[in-house]
């Protein structure tokens, strides 16, 4: 973990963080190795509570979203699974590891889990380039992105 705050943020990040991330345990490490995949910043990923800035775009917000003057979207992120057999919530958690880390995470896996994808709207393209990039690409799941703004 402490190479990663190096190699990402800095060695001056790295030096304000070392002794929290020395202090933490098993079970925070590894959801900071997780979560640096695709927080952009150092602080929101050590609060473990903080939630990704992202939405889940459902059909029926889509037309509004593309047609709002001010949107909170600038970028979407499409995860489908591919298989006729919808993914079990276990599966889905393991090959698009930011599910736990967004807002309302238990609605959006369930949609994942029932529907067999979920659209989900970033305020900034860098952002959905490290959410496409952590999802664990594999037979049977896709991930598009669209960038507009």
């Amino acid at each position: 973990m402490l190479d990663r705050i190096r190699d990402r943020w800095g060695e001056e990040a790295l030096r304000e963080v070392r002794e929290r991330i020395e202090a933490g345990t098993d079970l925070e490490t590894r959801a900071w190795l997780r979560r640096s995949r695709y927080f952009l910043n150092l602080p929101s990923l050590l609060v473990l509570e903080c939630k990704l800035p992202v939405l889940h775009v459902r059909i029926q917000d889509l037309f509004v979203l593309l047609t709002s003057a001010d949107r909170p979207a600038r970028s979407l992120v499409l995860v489908r699974f591919t298989s006729l057999d919808l993914p079990e919530p276990s599966r889905a958690e393991q090959a698009v590891p930011w599910l736990e880390d967004m807002p309302q995470s238990a609605g959006a896996i369930q949609h994942l889990c029932s529907q067999g994808w979920l659209l989900v709207g970033c305020g900034s393209r860098e952002q959905a380039s490290a959410l496409s990039q952590s999802v664990l690409r594999g037979r049977g799941i896709r991930i598009s992105t669209c960038d507009f703004g």
